[in-house]
Protein backbone atom coordinates (compact mmCIF):
# COMPACT_ATOMS: atom_id res chain seq x y z
CA UNK A 1 0.00 0.00 0.00
CA UNK A 2 1.40 3.49 -0.92
CA UNK A 3 1.39 6.05 1.75
CA UNK A 4 2.29 9.71 1.20
CA UNK A 5 5.18 11.34 3.17
CA UNK A 6 5.23 14.54 3.87
CA UNK A 7 2.16 15.98 1.62
CA UNK A 8 -1.38 16.53 2.05
CA UNK A 9 -4.10 16.21 -0.59
CA UNK A 10 -4.25 19.32 -2.35
CA UNK A 11 -7.60 20.29 -1.24
CA UNK A 12 -6.63 20.48 2.06
CA UNK A 13 -3.42 22.98 1.68
CA UNK A 14 -4.37 26.97 2.33
CA UNK A 15 -1.60 28.89 1.03
CA UNK A 16 -0.18 31.05 3.86
CA UNK A 17 2.79 32.69 4.61
CA UNK A 18 5.20 31.73 7.92
CA UNK A 19 3.82 33.80 10.57
CA UNK A 20 -0.10 33.72 9.10
CA UNK A 21 -0.11 30.20 9.08
CA UNK A 22 1.87 30.48 13.09
CA UNK A 23 -1.05 33.22 13.64
CA UNK A 24 -3.99 30.80 12.85
CA UNK A 25 -2.47 27.90 15.48
CA UNK A 26 -2.09 30.82 17.75
CA UNK A 27 -5.27 31.31 17.49
CA UNK A 28 -7.14 28.09 17.56
CA UNK A 29 -4.69 27.27 21.04
CA UNK A 30 -6.34 30.65 22.45
CA UNK A 31 -9.66 29.32 21.71
CA UNK A 32 -8.75 26.00 23.18
CA UNK A 33 -7.64 28.03 26.20
CA UNK A 34 -10.42 29.99 26.39
CA UNK A 35 -12.82 26.86 26.19
CA UNK A 36 -11.24 25.43 29.37
CA UNK A 37 -11.18 28.73 31.44
CA UNK A 38 -13.60 31.15 30.68
CA UNK A 39 -12.88 32.84 34.05
CA UNK A 40 -9.82 34.59 33.04
CA UNK A 41 -10.77 36.26 29.87
CA UNK A 42 -12.31 39.45 31.40
CA UNK A 43 -8.89 39.90 32.92
CA UNK A 44 -7.18 39.42 29.45
CA UNK A 45 -9.44 41.78 27.76
CA UNK A 46 -9.04 44.48 30.13
CA UNK A 47 -5.19 44.47 29.28
CA UNK A 48 -4.31 46.99 26.16
CA UNK A 49 -1.63 45.08 24.56
CA UNK A 50 -4.77 41.91 24.63
CA UNK A 51 -6.55 43.86 21.59
CA UNK A 52 -2.96 43.78 19.96
CA UNK A 53 -2.76 40.12 20.39
CA UNK A 54 -6.53 39.27 19.35
CA UNK A 55 -5.96 40.85 16.24
CA UNK A 56 -2.78 39.57 15.40
CA UNK A 57 -4.61 36.00 15.99
CA UNK A 58 -7.46 36.97 14.17
CA UNK A 59 -6.46 38.51 11.61
CA UNK A 60 -5.23 35.51 9.58
CA UNK A 61 -7.67 34.22 9.98
CA UNK A 62 -9.75 36.74 8.79
CA UNK A 63 -7.81 36.97 5.29
CA UNK A 64 -7.56 33.52 4.77
CA UNK A 65 -11.24 33.45 5.03
CA UNK A 66 -12.02 31.12 8.49
CA UNK A 67 -15.29 32.26 9.13
CA UNK A 68 -16.20 28.92 11.49
CA UNK A 69 -13.29 30.52 13.63
CA UNK A 70 -14.48 34.07 13.25
CA UNK A 71 -17.93 33.33 14.17
CA UNK A 72 -16.49 31.37 17.41
CA UNK A 73 -14.63 34.54 18.37
CA UNK A 74 -17.25 36.59 18.16
CA UNK A 75 -19.59 34.54 20.72
CA UNK A 76 -16.62 34.53 23.03
CA UNK A 77 -15.59 38.68 22.75
CA UNK A 78 -19.34 39.20 22.89
CA UNK A 79 -19.68 37.17 26.01
CA UNK A 80 -16.73 39.40 27.51
CA UNK A 81 -18.84 42.65 26.31
CA UNK A 82 -20.61 43.14 29.75
CA UNK A 83 -17.09 43.34 31.58
CA UNK A 84 -16.37 46.13 29.43
CA UNK A 85 -18.60 48.24 31.82
CA UNK A 86 -15.47 48.87 33.73
CA UNK A 87 -13.10 50.19 31.22
CA UNK A 88 -12.60 53.37 30.03
CA UNK A 89 -14.62 55.33 26.61
CA UNK A 90 -11.60 55.38 24.37
CA UNK A 91 -11.20 51.51 25.61
CA UNK A 92 -14.23 50.24 24.37
CA UNK A 93 -13.92 52.15 21.72
CA UNK A 94 -10.98 50.26 20.54
CA UNK A 95 -12.54 47.26 20.90
CA UNK A 96 -15.03 48.26 18.54
CA UNK A 97 -12.86 49.72 15.95
CA UNK A 98 -11.75 45.83 15.85
CA UNK A 99 -14.55 44.34 16.40
CA UNK A 100 -16.27 46.36 13.36
CA UNK A 101 -12.55 45.82 11.23
CA UNK A 102 -13.00 41.41 10.94
CA UNK A 103 -16.91 41.89 11.04
CA UNK A 104 -17.54 40.35 14.30
CA UNK A 105 -20.89 41.83 14.63
CA UNK A 106 -22.10 40.24 17.93
CA UNK A 107 -18.91 41.66 19.49
CA UNK A 108 -19.78 44.95 17.96
CA UNK A 109 -23.33 45.10 18.90
CA UNK A 110 -22.60 44.30 22.43
CA UNK A 111 -19.72 47.08 22.61
CA UNK A 112 -21.60 49.21 21.22
CA UNK A 113 -24.37 48.55 23.57
CA UNK A 114 -21.90 48.94 26.41
CA UNK A 115 -20.54 52.37 25.35
CA UNK A 116 -24.37 53.65 24.70
CA UNK A 117 -24.80 53.05 28.36
CA UNK A 118 -21.62 54.37 29.78
CA UNK A 119 -22.41 57.64 28.47
CA UNK A 120 -19.47 60.24 27.91
CA UNK A 121 -17.37 59.65 30.86
CA UNK A 122 -14.50 60.26 28.86
CA UNK A 123 -15.34 63.22 26.85
CA UNK A 124 -15.58 62.15 23.07
CA UNK A 125 -11.61 61.41 22.88
CA UNK A 126 -12.72 57.90 21.73
CA UNK A 127 -14.79 59.01 18.93
CA UNK A 128 -11.36 59.00 16.46
CA UNK A 129 -11.52 55.20 16.77
CA UNK A 130 -14.99 54.60 15.56
CA UNK A 131 -15.73 54.38 11.86
CA UNK A 132 -18.53 56.42 10.69
CA UNK A 133 -21.28 53.67 10.70
CA UNK A 134 -20.45 52.61 14.36
CA UNK A 135 -20.67 56.48 15.59
CA UNK A 136 -24.41 56.74 13.65
CA UNK A 137 -25.38 53.33 15.54
CA UNK A 138 -23.88 54.77 18.41
CA UNK A 139 -25.91 57.99 17.96
CA UNK A 140 -29.09 56.41 17.05
CA UNK A 141 -29.03 53.87 20.21
CA UNK A 142 -28.22 57.01 22.49
CA UNK A 143 -31.50 58.70 21.03
CA UNK A 144 -33.50 55.71 21.94
CA UNK A 145 -31.92 55.17 25.33
CA UNK A 146 -32.87 59.13 25.47
CA UNK A 147 -36.27 58.74 24.69
CA UNK A 148 -36.51 55.89 27.14
CA UNK A 149 -35.47 57.99 29.80
CA UNK A 150 -37.71 61.08 28.83
CA UNK A 151 -40.82 58.68 28.73
CA UNK A 152 -40.07 57.33 32.02
CA UNK A 153 -39.77 60.63 33.33
CA UNK A 154 -42.79 62.19 32.09
CA UNK A 155 -45.19 59.36 33.67
CA UNK A 156 -44.08 59.91 36.82
CA UNK A 157 -44.49 64.17 36.17
CA UNK A 158 -40.83 64.98 36.49
CA UNK A 159 -38.95 67.34 34.23
CA UNK A 160 -36.25 65.81 32.02
CA UNK A 161 -32.47 66.47 33.80
CA UNK A 162 -30.50 69.23 31.38
CA UNK A 163 -27.67 67.14 31.37
CA UNK A 164 -29.00 64.29 29.59
CA UNK A 165 -30.72 67.47 27.03
CA UNK A 166 -26.76 68.40 27.12
CA UNK A 167 -25.74 65.19 26.50
CA UNK A 168 -27.63 64.08 23.69
CA UNK A 169 -26.93 67.19 21.85
CA UNK A 170 -22.80 66.92 21.87
CA UNK A 171 -23.93 63.33 20.64
CA UNK A 172 -25.48 64.58 17.24
CA UNK A 173 -22.80 67.19 17.31
CA UNK A 174 -19.99 64.97 17.47
CA UNK A 175 -21.98 62.65 15.31
CA UNK A 176 -22.11 65.07 12.41
CA UNK A 177 -18.34 66.16 12.82
CA UNK A 178 -17.41 62.53 12.30
CA UNK A 179 -19.30 62.24 9.17
CA UNK A 180 -17.37 61.88 5.81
Amino acid sequence: MATCKGSRPKALVVPMEGDSYKGVWALLEFIYSVSRFPASMPDLVRNEAARGTAIDMIAPAHKYGFDNILRYCDDIFSSWAPTASSFSCEHIASWISFADKYKLEKTLAALELQLIHKGTDDGFQFASKLSPQSLARLLKGFEIKFKQAQAALASTHNCLPQLDAALLLTWQKQSQACQP
